[in-house]
């Protein structure tokens, strides 16, 4: 905490110039705050920056080091990978050199890394400087005669036993054959139906699955399908976790037991329900564009642990067609950042502004840590830490 706090410290004299661009930007968004009636605020306190744009970033809980860690991926001049492992701060705590692509990563402290690389079969674990520390074979098992498939990067947490010395990875597998299953409606039953969560365990040498659990919801293996399969997941404290669909009003939390719950929750700009795509339309992508540009959608789940809040943001409408002719992308919705407790009700949503990235968010002791655009360019990443504070206001 000090060492990140010690590093905050030297960038006081770049926040100092920026104080009149963020004067105005608190203003706008406790002026969005109170008009609404919320009193949760964002309060831009400080800047951090990295020598280049961290791609594919990971914030979460760490059950090895019992507080919030970030990681990402980043690039030098020369072109070479690095994954930074980044404990109470955006700063890299460790980072690994990484040689080639990679297909799959499971964190496992600041000191190794388990990855495998396309079309290995096997993993490895490695330290900071690269280095191979053993190899673990994949043992995850088939369906009906057809191997299993781990998932990639972004959904994946790993638990370590202080009493044999395994770790227990939660992720989920998929079967490969089913990639028809947006339009074909017996591979999309088969696919949905199936439980969702894979328990992993690695243990002299092997990674051998340990048991299934979890339901998606109905309504992705319905007869008509919803417009988006894809969802975003998060696991808080209490190895809950938590996803939310990009279609659906409502977010699933999956427990240890096996059961699941459902919370609804709604943005203040969904306004209707999301329509359904259309089956004989799945590659026509003006279509499919315009959908994603004119619906209000959900993304990003992030778990807080120093706050015991979740993040999600909120991509806004857009209209796709433009009255001069020109079309807008989904990529450059405007977004909000909804707030809920522990208990996943609905604190806040609050309207942010166009030149924060709703992609680059990390969670550090401080508050959220969101990369602006305008202060970023291609030689390094400007992040502006907003403290999140409750105010008590009267109604305006």
């Amino acid at each position: 905490m000090q060492k990140n706090k010690k590093h905050i410290s030297k960038k006081r004299g770049i926040f100092i110039l920026l104080i009149p661009f963020f004067s105005m930007l608190l203003i706008i968004i406790s002026h969005i705050s109170c008009t609404q009636s919320h009193y949760l605020f964002l309060t831009p306190i400080d800047t951090l920056y990295l020598t280049s744009k961290p791609l594919k970033i990971r914030t979460f809980y760490s059950f090895s080091d019992h507080t919030q860690v970030n990681t990402y991926f980043s690039y030098d001049s020369a072109n070479r990978v690095f994954f930074n492992y980044c404990i109470d701060s955006i700063l890299p705590t460790s980072t690994f050199p990484i040689k080639n692509s990679l297909q799959d990563y499971f964190v496992e402290t600041k000191n190794h890394l388990v990855i495998r690389f396309t079309l290995d079969t096997f993993l490895l674990r490695i330290d900071t400087a690269g280095n191979v520390i053993d190899k673990l074979n994949l043992c995850i098992g088939t369906s009906e005669e057809e191997p299993y498939l781990l998932n990639s990067f972004d959904f994946s947490w790993n638990i370590p036993s202080l009493e044999d010395n395994s770790v227990t990875y939660f992720t989920r597998t998929f079967l490969p054959s089913l990639s028809d299953y947006a339009y074909n409606t017996p591979s999309r039953i088969k696919k949905f139906t199936a439980p969702i969560i894979t328990e992993l365990r690695s243990h002299s040498g092997k990674i051998m699955v340990m048991r299934k659990f979890g339901r998606y919801p109905k309504a992705l293996s319905s007869e008509t399908p919803v417009r988006s399969f894809s969802f975003y997941t998060a696991m808080n404290a209490q190895k809950n976790i938590c996803i939310i669909y990009p279609s659906i009003d409502s977010i699933f939390i999956l427990f240890q037991n096996g059961t699941t719950e459902q919370r609804p929750i709604k943005s203040k700009y969904q306004s209707h329900k999301n329509d359904f795509s259309d089956p004989d339309k799945h590659f026509d992508y003006d279509y499919l564009r315009s959908i994603a540009c004119e619906s209000t959608s959900y993304m990003h789940l992030r778990y807080d642990s120093y706050r015991k809040y979740y993040y999600i943001v909120v991509a806004k409408y857009v209209p796709y067609e433009n009255r001069n002719g020109t079309t807008n992308s989904p990529i450059h919705k405007p977004w909000s950042l909804m707030v809920l407790n522990e208990q996943f009700e609905q604190l806040a949503e609050i309207d942010m502004p166009d030149h924060l990235s709703k992609h680059e968010i990390m969670i550090v002791p401080e508050g959220i840590a969101i990369q602006d655009n305008n202060l970023s360019d291609d030689n390094r990443a400007c992040f502006v830490i907003f403290n999140v504070k409750w105010k008590n206001l009267k109604k305006h």
